[in-house]
């Protein structure tokens, strides 16, 4: 809920929003209205064991991914992705949701896109996102090993271990959430 409170207070949105937070083991997702809306500040929240490190120790094994690896990761991603827009449609008000992502994997994904050589946080933050975008950068990552992923820009190399599966988790959330894009 903090981070809900957080990300609806700092970017200029109305109505409802809905806020994602793509963590190492866990995914939450937190729909209300902020504060700053003047409206009740009821927020709605689920969290599912899906994350970029759960995921990477779960199903990756080889480096790069194996076919098969990202093919049962996937899968597995698409089912708790459905969780995720059931949630979703219980809990909308309205048909003009903003979505808003939080944490290292979105926050990597808009580094990446920019091709960010020094990560800025003023770039970042309220970046507009595209699904098409995530879908090309999770493409490129496939065949990847690690030591190439160190060398994206925008990408920390702390975080080349579990991009992947990141990039994957993110883009199932927006298949299924039919998210456009994400700020």
């Amino acid at each position: 809920q903090l981070s809900f409170l957080g990300a609806t207070y700092g970017l200029p949105i109305e109505g409802q929003s809905m806020v994602i937070d793509i963590g190492g083991g866990s995914t939450e997702i937190s729909l209300g209205y902020g504060c700053k809306t003047g409206k009740a500040c009821e927020i709605k929240t689920i969290s599912l064991p899906i994350g970029a490190v759960r995921w990477t120790s779960k199903f990756i094994f080889c480096d790069p991914p194996h076919e098969n690896e990202m093919k049962k990761a996937k899968e597995a991603a698409e089912r708790k992705a459905e969780e995720m827009a059931d949630f979703y449609m219980e809990f909308k008000m309205c048909d003009n949701v903003s979505a808003i992502g939080v944490g290292g994997t979105w926050t990597s994904l808009a580094a990446i896109d920019q091709q960010l050589k020094v990560y800025d946080p003023n770039k970042v933050h309220g970046y507009c996102l595209y699904r098409e975008n995530v879908e090309k950068i999770f493409k490129r990552l496939l065949p990847m090993d690690k030591e190439m992923r160190k060398k994206i820009p925008g990408l920390a190399p702390q975080r080349a271990d579990i991009i992947t599966a990141g990039a994957l988790i993110a883009l199932e959330i927006m298949d299924k959430l039919k998210l456009d894009f994400i700020k």
